[in-house]
């Protein structure tokens, strides 16, 4: 029997069913491996996130570095299979999150159809609470979601890393 791969503590790349408890799929949405196309005919797993029409259908990175420091941003490498552009929102809590919108890091990204690499500066993120700095040292969860999804729609996540 094959032992399963382990998996960088700053990356989430879904070379094994072991990524999956790293995610947590909202009410309406689920999560699946599959694999997906990438350019040049190279095959590559992939987290497909089905999301349902609702409120805030998505999904949540619990199980990730703490400690951000060091690290010049978040990358998400995203497939829309769709032929229309997708409104993925991006929410990232650290450990002092006061529970307000203001408190934490929001931003909306346009996904277009076809592969997509999203990167998040971490400046952005730290100087996002209004009033204080978001501890880098202690970041909570990450939360890509859509808001008020009225159709379903899949989104394929190739991998998300911090990078340098």
């Amino acid at each position: 029997p094959s032992t399963p791969r382990l998996v960088s503590t700053s990356r989430a790349d879904f070379t094994s069913s072991a990524q999956l408890g790293r995610f947590e799929g909202s009410a309406n949405s689920r999560l699946s491996l599959e694999m997906s196309v990438l350019p040049a005919g190279r095959i590559s797993p992939a987290l497909r996130l089905h999301l349902d029409p609702g409120r805030y259908p998505g999904m949540v990175l619990r199980h990730f570095p703490r400690d951000w420091r060091g690290w010049r941003g978040v990358a998400v490498t995203v497939v829309n299979p769709s032929a229309d552009p997708f409104p993925l929102h991006v929410r990232i809590d650290d450990i002092g999150h006061g529970a307000t919108y203001e408190d934490r890091y929001n931003d909306l990204v346009i996904v277009p159809p076809g592969r997509s690499v999203i990167e998040i500066p971490l400046a952005a993120v730290e100087s996002a609470p209004r009033g204080r700095r978001m501890n880098l040292a202690a970041v909570r969860f990450v939360v890509l979601f859509a808001m008020d999804l009225r159709e379903p729609r899949d989104l394929l996540f190739e991998d998300i890393r911090l990078v340098r």
